[in-house]
């Protein structure tokens, strides 16, 4: 494969497979989030909330660091408005569907959570560093 530059056999740099992780981990907890957050709150909030984190957290796999610093606040925001429901569901007595949501709302929480900290890990902070 020739490159417009002329050059020959240099491959670009490879994704790690931790950033690749933490995309497949936001695009998978993306839409429960957003679901459990419309559950709760306004839906306008939670649809502002589901693009703000597919748009940083997809710039992010590719090495932007700024997506990475939104990605983190995204989950963040998420872990605010989640944390209150989801302690008031399991200690008190509930609607059913209150506590169905909650639960999906912790673990897409949580799954973002893990994907910010392998963006975090040695090896994204060395993919970051690259671009």
């Amino acid at each position: 494969m020739t490159r417009a530059s002329g050059e020959q056999g240099k491959a670009a740099p490879s994704r790690p497979r931790e950033v690749t992780l933490a995309l497949v981990l936001f695009l998978v907890s993306a839409f429960p989030q957003a679901l459990a957050l419309a559950h709760f709150y306004a839906v306008g909030f939670a649809s502002l909330h589901l693009l703000l984190y597919l748009w940083f957290g997809a710039r992010a796999a590719r090495g932007r660091q700024g997506s990475r610093i939104g990605v983190t606040i995204t989950v963040a925001v998420a872990w605010i408005f989640l944390a209150p429901v989801i302690w008031r569901s399991l200690i008190g007595p509930t609607v059913q569907v209150d506590s169905v949501y909650a639960g999906i709302g912790l673990l897409s929480a949580f799954a973002g959570v893990v994907g910010v900290v392998l963006l975090y890990g040695r090896n994204g902070n060395a993919h970051f560093s690259r671009a």
